[in-house]
């Protein structure tokens, strides 16, 4: 077993250490989601036991930090935030930085300069951290679409009565929800450990060096931002960088003057106020997205407010017909009774003159006076508006006026105007104020 290691330690030592010129993402290979992963952690201690120089063994732990953020990156876009080996992969990145971070202290401890190798070492971690940080917000953006997605579904299937639907769709949002809450507290996380290491390796830059790379952090990071939020569809003011663009012009200016202590203090100035920018307009994009999520809910409502009104609309239609052939029904049926009771009615008509009566009905005060008149087959029944407002005397049902056809005044009365019916037909006909339902009367006719 021993002569195996050894065979594999020398192939091990043939290979070229990529570190020293790691420009981009290397391969994941085996992720902790896998059974082998071992392997790789194996072949990895097996490079660091044969690996001698202490320089050569800081570069090799950039090496691996940088294929735990490859890891971290596979992970994310194929398991998803929730996978365990994230954090199997964030804790190694931490600890192979740390490594690097000790290992140049203890050199500067012997009284080496290590500035140098300090750079080194932290340019060369500059693009995986920059993946890095890319990796989390590509995430984050596909979960907030994924998000923006089933809200839209929710709302169809509300408007659509699918219940079942809806509450599935409500579970898979909530976890959505909570997939983006457990990203960003992943990536806060993440980016106080690289911080934290990070300031171990950079305090020991020579001074110039540190401020000129804080200086040129600074500009690539107002890029980024800019550039984010474009995709993200917000306008950044343009006072929102005028703070930054004050400390970063006065830390290049300090640095051109070879002031680089000042420099560095201003470039450090500087970055604050582009994390406080970077804050303000994730704010932004927060309060357009709520902005467009009460937008939508309020369109919902309203539709769902117009289909509340057309269906009571049709079921109120509905109704109001099955009511009026009700009625026209029992019109008929009266009609036909008094007939049968009264045989010689039309033979009576035929040799007897019956003079016919015309009975007033007052409105006013909101009221017909009297509300109820009983008449002959034949009279005739007036009404005169007494108060200062309309009436408009109708049959019964509003808004049709079917009941008996033709008994509608077809215009409001103003004040003194009158309007009269003759009742040709035995029955009970109920009426009403078309322009206020409300008030109502009714006249018998016997």
């Amino acid at each position: 077993m021993k002569k195996y290691i050894l065979v594999f330690g020398a192939v091990l030592l043939l290979m070229p250490f990529s570190a020293l010129a790691q420009t981009t993402l290397p391969s994941a290979g085996l992720t902790p989601e896998s059974p082998f992963y071992f392997l790789d952690r194996l072949g990895e201690a097996l490079q660091e036991f044969f690996t001698f120089n202490p320089e050569a063994k800081a570069h090799l732990q950039i090496t691996f930090a940088a294929e735990r953020v490859a890891e971290i990156k596979v992970i994310l876009e194929t398991k998803g935030v929730n996978a365990k080996g994230i954090e199997v992969a964030q804790g190694r990145l931490k600890s192979h930085l740390a490594s690097a971070a000790t290992i140049v202290t203890e050199q500067k401890a012997d009284g080496k300069d290590v500035s140098r190798l300090a750079k080194e070492l932290d340019d060369e971690f500059e693009a995986p951290k920059t993946a890095l940080e890319q990796t989390f917000k590509d995430e984050k953006r596909a979960l907030e679409v994924k998000e923006k997605e089933l809200k839209a579904k929710i709302r169809d299937a509300r408007q659509a009565g699918d219940t079942a639907q809806v509450e599935a769709l409500t579970k898979e949002l909530d976890d959505v929800k909570s997939q983006i809450e457990l990203l960003d507290a992943k990536k806060d996380d993440q980016e106080r450990a690289l911080e934290d290491e990070g300031e171990k390796i950079k305090a020991e830059m020579d001074i110039k060096t540190e401020a000129e790379k804080i200086i040129r952090d600074n500009q690539s990071g107002k890029q980024e931002i800019l550039d984010e939020a474009a995709k993200d569809g917000i306008a950044a003011p343009a006072e929102a960088f005028s703070k930054f663009d004050e400390f970063l012009a006065q830390a290049k200016s300090a640095f051109a003057a070879g002031n680089y202590e000042e420099a560095k203090r201003l470039a450090k100035q500087a970055e604050k106020s582009l994390d406080a920018t970077e804050k303000a307009i994730e704010n932004l994009k927060e309060a357009k997205d709520n902005k467009e999520e009460v937008k939508a809910d309020e369109e919902e409502r309203a539709q769902e407010i117009k289909n509340d009104r057309e269906e009571k609309a049709r079921e109120g239609a509905k109704k109001e017909s099955e009511n009026l052939k009700e009625s026209q029904k029992k019109a008929e049926e009266e009609t036909k009774k008094s007939e049968e009771q009264l045989p010689n009615a039309g033979k009576e008509s035929e040799t007897t003159v019956v003079a016919s009566k015309t009975w007033t009905v007052e409105y006013k005060e909101n009221q017909f006076v009297p509300s109820e008149v009983k008449i002959k087959k034949g009279d005739t029944v007036s009404w005169i508006n007494r108060s200062n407002g309309s009436t408009w005397p109708a049959s019964a049902f509003h808004p049709t006026h079917q009941i008996y056809p033709g008994f509608d005044a077809l215009r409001s009365l103003s004040n003194g105007e009158s309007y009269s019916f003759k009742f040709d037909r035995v029955g009970s006909w109920k009426y009403h104020n078309h322009l206020n339902p409300s008030v109502t009367g009714v006249i018998v006719v016997e």
